[in-house]
């Protein structure tokens, strides 16, 4: 126990090591570290996610009892998780029952027990749901578990299936799921609408049905405990994200800067009029009332010329205009009086407005003045340096080279032909195997498609296409696994098409062999969801056996390793011989069951009848221990 007080995420790798170094060799021992920590993954929900991950790790212990039976950590959290989800769902009805019969004090005591009883029941689903996101439950046990909260429909339950589907529901609403799902959430919808539970549970399960909405997108993280290395990286991110987005967007202080007072963007002040002020500070330039008289007398005393004078007051004087126009510029020049603003300071003030001088920003310079600066006589000459040198390097003789030989220019001419792709360069490039999470998904996907079409070629070829031969295990592992909850043909397809994979020689006997270990090793544990696993291997692994790649005599040894020391052998034996028996007849089932040299004695489990086993089994005709009296009493039979 003290080791689960001092779990945390930052020292759960070392707590891990030492719970799995105690002594776990006895069935009550291991059921007391199981209660221990189911008891802690409830009570404390924060947690459920490092409770359920140091499940994952010990889920493979077994001891065996007084009997000789395993007693696996398995079944007991299992058996536990069921216990209190039952409890949880019983204990409503008795304490509404308690709640309007009793007085005050017992009202008390029974919303305390209720508060209790709902806070285990939520802790339960939590842990039941990481858990399931560990592949340690199956999904049709989350689909009961939501049925049943469904059915009751109290508020207590309607909160855990929330908390179920907020854990769970990304992972549970898949495409084969769907229909189920949207079955769920239509009757969600339903008691929304109806409005016979508490506001607080409408908002609840509102929550819920956005949350599906939104593809499962939470509005906001759940707070999970984290590790400092966590909390350091998330900081670092949030630093970064501060940086780029002050980059992005500067701060009001830097606009001001930008565009403060005086600046092109800042507002400009209106003064009493109307008008927009341009002085300093927003406030009117005083007016010199003695400068506007001086100028009104300069405008009587001469005439004021903008630009050169205009040719439509030429027509006004008559043919006379026209011929007296140069003689008048030449006697009479008159000075441009806004020559300053053009920026034109050199400008003699005896020359008259040129047009073509103000246009380029300035006048040109006299006839008598330098041609240019200093700077672009310099560069001038750079120019002519430059490109007098080009042409003496092209004068200079080239050296003469010595004729091709003949080998040069065939060689020559065997370039200039078309080259024929060769097969490396049209190769394809090799592809990278699949990660074992990558190639799980696939083989859910060929599966699914396979016994949709039953397209045997199709799926021989996406097979070749995983390009994955050492996760090939793992293929067969995945696809038996994914039949279980699938029709008898489709799982007798399986097996044909294992079959047809060894026939081609896309996998070996060793990775058949491989998969079958992997399978038979939980197949136990798997029969607790499955009551029914044993046909359903059968209907697997019979069409291989049939195949003559693959024989029973080759399933043998993994049905002792695995199967033997929990009593299971004779149960998987017995129902291949079942199906070889109305596929092929009795006679093959008599000769497999004779080549695999076994005695039902040998494979049932202790204290068990063998008479009562093959009656239950329909298995009578393999009654006789000797395979030679058998083979002569069925050769009879048939001849």
């Amino acid at each position: 126990m003290a080791i689960l007080n001092k779990l945390t995420p930052q020292n759960f790798e070392t707590l891990l090591e030492q719970l799995v170094a105690l002594t776990i060799d006895t069935p009550e021992r291991l059921e007391g570290v199981t209660d221990r920590i189911f008891e802690k993954a409830i009570r404390e929900p924060m947690y459920s996610v490092s409770y359920a991950n140091m499940c994952r790790c010990v889920f493979t212990i077994r001891v065996a009892d007084a009997e000789g039976k395993d007693v696996s950590f398995r079944k007991l959290l299992l058996s536990r998780c069921q216990k209190e989800f039952e409890e949880g769902l019983s204990n409503q009805d008795q304490v509404n029952g308690l709640l309007e019969k009793g007085s005050k004090e017992t009202k008390e005591k029974m919303d305390e027990a209720l508060a209790k009883s709902k806070k285990r029941m939520l802790g339960n689903v939590k842990f039941m749901g990481e858990l399931f996101k560990l592949k340690l439950l199956r999904e049709n046990l989350m689909h009961d578990c939501i049925s049943e909260m469904l059915r009751c429909g109290d508020e207590k339950c309607l909160e855990s299936m929330r908390k179920l589907l907020f854990t769970i529901g990304k992972d549970l609403d898949s495409d084969k799921a769907k229909p189920r799902i949207d079955q769920y959430f239509q009757q969600l919808k339903n008691i929304i609408m109806s409005k016979k539970v508490s506001t607080r549970v409408v908002f609840l399960l509102r929550d819920v049905v956005e949350l599906r909405e939104n593809k499962w997108i939470p509005r906001r993280e759940e707070n999970y405990p984290k590790t400092i290395d966590q909390i350091h990286k998330e900081a670092e991110m949030e630093k970064e994200e501060e940086k780029r987005s002050a980059a992005q967007f500067p701060s009001k202080d830097n606009k001001r800067k930008k565009g403060g007072q005086g600046g092109r963007d800042s507002p400009k002040p209106l003064a009493n009029d109307g008008w927009i002020s341009t002085g300093k500070g927003g406030k009117s330039a005083p007016i010199d009332q003695n400068k506007l008289r001086s100028i009104a007398k300069r405008a009587n005393n001469e005439e004021v010329s903008l630009g050169p004078p205009s040719r439509f007051g030429l027509w006004g004087r008559g043919s006379s205009a026209g011929n007296n126009n140069s003689s008048q510029e030449q006697d009479q020049p008159q000075g441009n009086r806004y020559s300053a603003l053009s920026g034109g300071g050199d400008m003699p003030s005896n020359k008259p407005y040129d047009p073509r001088r103000s246009a380029s920003g300035g006048s040109r310079p006299s006839s008598g003045g330098p041609r240019g600066s200093d700077k672009s006589r310099i560069k001038v000459d750079n120019d002519r340096e430059s490109a007098l040198e080009v042409v003496r390097n092209l004068s200079k003789p080239q050296p003469t080279q010595p004729p091709p030989t003949s080998q040069e220019k065939q060689e020559v001419k065997v370039s200039k032909e078309p080259k024929e792709p060769t097969k490396e360069a049209v190769k394809e490039p090799v592809k990278e195997p699949l990660s074992e999470e990558e190639l799980v998904k696939k083989t859910t996907a060929l599966i699914d498609e396979y016994a949709n079409i039953r397209d045997l070629q199709e799926a021989i070829t996406c097979f070749t296409n995983l390009h994955s031969p050492g996760l090939h295990h793992l293929f067969i592992l995945t696809a038996v696994e994914h039949t279980y909850e699938m029709a008898s043909r489709a799982r007798h397809d399986t097996g044909r098409l294992f079959a047809e994979l060894l026939l081609r020689r896309k996998l070996s006997k060793e990775q058949v062999t491989a998969g079958f270990s992997d399978v038979l090793k939980l197949a136990d544990d798997n029969s607790i969801d499955y009551p029914m696993l044993w046909k359903y291997l059968a209907d697997i692994i019979t069409p291989v056996i049939l195949g003559d790649q693959f024989t029973l005599s080759d399933l043998k040894p993994l049905i002792f390793e695995h199967l033997l020391p929990v009593g299971k052998a004779a149960a998987l034996l017995a129902e291949i011989l079942l199906i070889i028996k109305e596929l092929k007849g009795e006679s093959k089932a008599v000769e497999l069951w004779k080549n695999l040299g076994l005695s039902w004695s040998e494979v049932l489990p202790e204290r068990s009848s063998k008479e009562d086993f093959l009656s239950r089994k329909n298995l009578n005709f393999l009654r006789i221990e000797n395979s030679d009296e058998l083979l002569k009493l069925h050769s009879r039979k048939y001849m």
